[in-house]
């Protein structure tokens, strides 16, 4: 099933929501909360760890919820709005679905069943803990655990792995943060990194970090503090 949580202001169409999911998917959906303040709904999605929030758009800094959470969240988000000019920046901010008010069955019905079907995936990469990557004329499979980092190039990504191979890649760093799991973390626009190969983080000297291999890689300045408070939390045990 899965866990949801909805956020917004406008008592009417949240209730309308609420009622349309719990008629037309109970069997599908959980609403595990609501709230009808940003601050609350960012407390409660930390605490119950959702798998999608219906997120509808306050008026001043709409997407202002999103900053609170690291990319890729861990979550899904269809936006509820009123106002469609707004849709350009939610693709920006990475959210799943934009649905316009007022909520109809049919556009409701179709983006569950978007939101099922990527979720089974995200499932089934999980369970096997392994990425297939296209590569030249075909494709090979290679364990998540392997990957020390990924390197951005332009329009192309360079995986490094632990036996010393590294593979190029069509596809941007962006594409691999939408598929792989939470293990990974982009530290910088061009590096996105296997948390568990990470053997020291210096804040002192240009901020850094040190990789089990004994490369160093940067870390941009407006991540620094974000990551600062992940690498402690996973290095204590956390994950």
């Amino acid at each position: 099933m899965i866990k949801a949580i909805i956020i917004g202001r406008s008592d009417k169409e949240i209730e309308n929501l609420i009622y349309l999911i719990q008629k037309h998917f109970p069997q599908q959906i959980e609403i595990a909360g609501t709230s009808r303040t940003l601050r609350r709904g960012m407390l409660m999605v930390k605490k119950e760890f959702p798998d999608v929030v219906f997120l509808e758009t306050f008026q001043r800094k709409p997407f202002k919820f999103l900053e609170s959470f690291k990319k890729p969240y861990s979550f899904e988000i269809i936006v509820i709005s009123k106002n469609e000019n707004n849709a350009m920046e939610a693709i920006k901010m990475g959210v799943f679905d934009y649905i316009l008010y007022p909520v109809g069955l049919k556009m409701l019905k179709e983006s569950i069943a978007r939101l099922e079907e990527k979720l089974e995936e995200h499932k089934k990469l999980k369970q096997r803990k392994e990425i297939v990557i296209p590569f030249q004329n075909g494709y090979i499979t290679e364990r998540l655990e392997n990957i020390i980092y990924l390197a951005g190039e332009l329009n192309y990504s360079r995986i490094y792995l632990d036996n010393g191979r590294d593979l190029l890649i069509a596809r941007t760093l962006k594409d691999f943060e939408e598929i792989l799991d939470e293990s990974f973390y982009r530290i910088h626009k061009s590096y996105l990194v296997n948390m568990s190969y990470i053997k020291e983080f210096n804040m002192d000297a240009g901020n850094f970090i040190l990789l089990k291999n004994g490369e160093k890689l940067t870390v941009s300045h407006r991540r620094k503090d974000k990551f600062a408070k992940e690498f402690l939390e996973i290095k204590q045990g956390r994950v």
